[in-house]
């Protein structure tokens, strides 16, 4: 049973829908919301935590703690945790390769393709400095799509839109 993911990796809360059968369905990433916080934490062992358990050791430690990096993508600009320097892509790879594990475990199987959402006014830069970061999870079949782009054809899933009906998203 092959299905689409959507991931809508935000500055600071990062969500994910599966779309199979015709349906959409949003998928739980925490173990209390469906949402994770778009935050990472480096273990001294050099392990990186996502998530809920990074919020949960980063409030203690926050040396090796990194939160609303995405902001910095395509800047330049590298981030130091525990004394070791990671590049945002890098980062934010390790978010989307957790999102696309806890999918995949609840589906079975992984996502027969992937889609990766993104300001709509990020430049062709901070486009690129995402791919690298999708590279660096892994993820061969991803592409990107503009955020109010998701939101028009997730709202056009959820109701009957006429084929030339014009929907607009204000964010």
């Amino acid at each position: 049973m092959s299905y689409a993911l959507g991931i809508d990796l935000g500055t600071t809360y990062t969500a994910a829908a599966i779309y199979r059968d015709g349906r959409v369905e949003t998928v739980s990433l925490g173990s209390h919301a469906n949402t994770i916080p778009t935050v990472v934490y480096a273990r001294e062992s050099g392990e990186i935590l996502v998530g809920e358990a990074a919020l949960a050791r980063g409030l203690n430690d926050p040396a090796r703690f990194a939160r609303e990096f995405k902001r910095r993508l395509g800047s330049g600009t590298e981030i130091v945790l525990g004394g070791e320097t990671f590049a945002t892509e890098d980062l934010l790879g390790h978010v989307l390769r957790s999102v696309v594990e806890t999918v995949t475990a609840y589906c079975g199987e992984p996502p027969a393709e992937i889609v990766v959402t993104h300001p709509a006014s990020w430049a062709d830069h901070r486009r690129d400095r995402l791919e690298a970061a999708v590279a660096s999870a892994g993820l061969e079949r991803a592409s990107l799509a503009a955020e109010p782009v998701a939101a028009a054809v997730f709202y056009a899933s959820q109701e009957r839109i006429p084929d030339d009906a014009v929907i607009a998203v204000y964010d």
